[in-house]
């Protein structure tokens, strides 16, 4: 369990760096998933497995910074899943601007970021 937190800790963090450096590029992404719903089956087929490994195997429900991933596997679960079956959805951000879109990724990469750089002091480096 120690070794999926690690790999999770630094995905994490380098997500993160990821919104915030190419937010506009994860926004047109984003944009181009939104308006063609069948393209939201590719990452959602790849990362549902995941999600469902992350929470069978880490359902830890503690009051302290392990919870992080058991939420994490769950919130991709459920996202995948939304994606897969209501892929339609996700319409109501299409009308939103690129520059909106990115902004939104960009606070998202923040949040991820710190969290992240959290948890890779916590389970990577301090060990």
């Amino acid at each position: 369990m120690e070794t999926l937190q690690e790999i999770l800790s630094v995905f994490l963090l380098v997500l993160g760096f990821s919104y915030l450096l190419q937010g506009r590029t994860w926004a047109k992404l984003s944009k181009a998933m939104v308006a063609d719903p069948g393209m939201m089956f590719i990452p959602a087929l790849i990362i549902l497995p995941f999600g469902l490994a992350i929470a069978s195997v880490h359902n830890v429900w503690v009051a302290d910074l392990p919870v992080v991933f058991t939420i994490l596997g769950w919130a991709l679960t459920i996202k995948m899943t939304l994606f897969l079956v209501f892929p339609n959805s996700f319409k109501s951000f299409e009308g939103m601007s690129e520059d909106t879109v990115s902004k939104m990724v960009r606070v998202s990469g923040a949040v991820m970021t710190v969290l992240g750089a959290i948890l890779v002091y916590r389970f990577v480096i301090s060990g």
